[in-house]
């Protein structure tokens, strides 16, 4: 509810009402329960057509409007706790997937060679889990977020290779590359950051390769999506 109010405040202060919006806050109500989880959040259902549903031209069309609505997210979703481990949060993720793919020994010995690699270096924002079903886009064209509930920290540009990448919303070649890297500067831009050519490449492909493990062992994904993994 804090970050649906937080978001809506600082879209009006942009003015940016008719590029973006969010579900309204209704009402937290209290319902009996013997665990921590006796609150219900009310909000408004909002109306549109998931990003994941969209033609690949269509997808194409709001990607830049996506990215900057996703700066605004990280600009106000607030910062991590002193001492906070992106790692620690993804290394279950990574050895799940891994698993599924190689013998135990060789998954342990592929995820700590991802550790080695991990851009461990860079500055980390509130998760978003920013894949393109957690976009919609509403009558008016307007990008709508929804599904923030996440209170975990990823480095920046994490969230951007989720979206582009478990969707394939921009395609697996040379100039989708370079497509992909100014995206992410655009994205970096928008929240005031900026990387050095080698450390934004080796953080994207880092990335977009434990988003390809994710894709090609999920077992939902189409032939489509294995294919832009592999």
């Amino acid at each position: 509810a804090s970050m649906l109010s937080a978001l809506r405040h600082e879209i009006t202060r942009q003015d940016g009402s008719n590029r973006f919006e969010v579900p309204r806050s209704l009402a937290i109500v209290e319902v009996p329960s013997d665990d921590e989880r006796r609150w219900v959040h009310v909000s408004q259902r909002a109306a549109g057509r998931l990003v994941s549903e969209l033609s690949a031209e269509e997808g194409s069309n709001v990607l830049e409007s996506i990215i900057d609505f996703l700066a605004v997210f990280h600009r106000v979703a607030g910062t991590p706790p002193a001492g906070k481990s992106a790692w620690r949060s993804l290394k279950d993720y990574l050895k799940m997937w891994s698993r599924t793919l190689f013998e135990p020994e060789q998954a342990d010995r592929f995820v700590d060679s991802l550790r080695t690699l991990f851009p461990g270096e860079l500055p980390l924002v509130r998760k978003r889990d920013g894949h393109a079903s957690n976009w919609l886009v509403d009558p008016a064209g307007r990008i709508v977020a929804i599904d923030l509930e996440s209170s975990d920290f990823v480095p920046i540009g994490y969230d951007v290779v989720q979206l582009i990448e478990d969707n394939a919303l921009v395609q697996a070649n040379p100039e989708g590359w370079h497509k992909r890297l100014a995206i992410m500067r655009r994205y970096l831009n928008g929240i005031g950051q900026s990387l050095s050519d080698p450390t934004l490449i080796a953080a994207y492909g880092w990335f977009a390769l434990t988003r390809a493990l994710r894709l090609g062992t999920e077992r939902e994904a189409g032939k489509n999506l294995r294919r832009h993994a592999r």
